[in-house]
C-alpha cells in the first residue's frame, strides 16, 4: 500500500460507525485515521479526516449522514489527519457547531476556522447531544504527547475517544 487507502464505514457499536483510512508511512506501517459519526439526537462527528481523501471521504460520511443533520464535530486534536475536511463539511452542515479545547481553537482560529461556529468546552465540563452527555477530558499527555489533545467520553455507552482510536469496555478499536 502506497497511497491513502479508504475503508468502508462499518458499525462498531449500535449508534456509531467508524470511517477509517490507512496511511503508509515507510518504514514503519500504516496509520490508521479514524472519524466516527455517532448517531444521537444531536449527531456527532468525531474528527474529520485527511484533506488528501476529501471527496472519497465526503462521499461517505453523507451516506452515513446527510450534513444538514449533523449538529456537533468533535476534533479531538488540531492535526491535519483530524481536521483535514473540516471547513469543506462546515460548509455544507450549516446547523453544526466544532467542539473543542482552548488549544484547538486557537489552532483553527489561524487556519481561518470562523470562531462563531466553535464551541469551546473546558476540562471536565460536559456538552449534552440530546439525549446522552459527552464529556471533555484534557489528557495531561495525549497519544503523541501533546498537551492539545483531548478526549471524549460518552455517558452510560462504555466508549472514550482518544486521538485515532475508539476504545469501548469490551473491545479496542483502531
Amino acid at each position: 500500500m502506497n497511497e491513502p487507502t479508504l475503508l468502508e464505514p462499518r458499525e462498531v457499536a449500535n449508534d456509531t460507525t467508524s470511517i477509517t483510512t490507512y496511511f503508509p508511512l515507510p518504514g514503519l506501517g500504516l496509520l490508521p485515521i479514524n472519524a466516527f459519526v455517532i448517531k444521537s439526537r444531536e449527531p456527532v462527528l468525531v474528527d474529520t479526516g485527511l484533506a488528501a481523501m476529501a471527496k472519497p471521504f465526503q462521499e461517505l460520511l453523507y451516506r452515513i449522514i446527510d450534513p444538514k443533520d449533523l449538529k456537533w464535530i468533535w476534533i479531538t486534536h488540531a492535526d491535519p489527519d483530524h481536521l483535514g475536511n473540516l471547513k469543506d463539511i462546515l460548509q455544507k452542515a450549516p446547523n453544526a457547531r466544532v467542539v473543542t479545547s482552548y488549544m484547538g481553537m486557537g489552532k483553527m482560529g489561524l487556519l481561518g476556522i470562523p470562531l462563531d461556529r466553535v464551541y469551546l468546552l473546558n476540562p471536565g465540563q460536559s456538552l449534552n447531544v440530546g439525549d446522552r452527555g459527552f464529556y471533555l477530558l484534557i489528557m495531561a499527555q495525549s497519544y503523541q504527547g501533546f498537551k492539545h489533545g483531548i478526549s471524549l467520553n460518552i455517558e452510560n455507552a462504555s466508549r472514550f475517544f482518544q486521538g485515532v482510536i475508539l476504545l469501548k469496555a469490551d473491545a479496542f478499536v483502531s
